[in-house]
């Protein structure tokens, strides 16, 4: 038997799965007051009846926030996890705090910096900032649940903080 290799798109894969491109996929939404375009590439699909068929698969473009890093708020998604991986070189800030289901203990801030190697998953419930990218711009493929009607996601706004690095 012999196998012609074929070029990877959209319509010839589409029987088997979805392909994963930001090419094939040109439409987005603002999130993140601006600071992130969301594209929506897939969705986590299961045969299993108990698992909730609302897991995305996406691919968030950050777009770097004026300097001094200011920030007023975090969110927390108390349902399910949220992950990020960079898929381009580099730095990255991570803001997190514990607190509970309705907001955030403040004197618990911690802020870390990654590069292009670090992804993270953030707990149910883990209160995070939104996407900070120290690039002019930079992708990260992101695994949530999609929060259609925001069922889980939980804002909590505050005077501002100056975040220096």
């Amino acid at each position: 038997m012999e196998i012609t290799i074929e070029k990877l798109t959209k319509e010839k894969f589409q029987e088997f799965g979805d392909v994963l491109s930001l090419k094939d996929n040109y439409t987005y939404k603002k999130i993140n007051n601006g600071y992130t375009n969301r594209y929506d590439l897939s969705k986590f699909i299961t045969n299993e009846k108990e698992i909730n068929n609302n897991i995305s698969i996406s691919i968030f473009q950050g777009l770097q926030r004026p300097s001094p890093l200011i920030i007023n708020m975090l969110e927390c998604h108390p349902i399910a996890s949220q992950s990020f991986m960079p898929l381009q070189n580099g730095d990255w800030l991570i803001i997190v705090s514990k607190g509970n289901s309705k907001k955030p203990n403040l004197d618990n801030l911690k802020c870390f910096i990654a590069n292009t190697h670090h992804g993270v998953n953030y707990y149910p419930g883990t209160w995070h900032h939104p996407l900070i990218t120290l690039e002019k711009k930079q992708d990260f493929l992101v695994v949530d649940r999609d929060n259609i009607e925001k069922e889980n996601l939980t804002e909590f706004w505050f005077d501002d903080i100056v975040i220096k690095y």
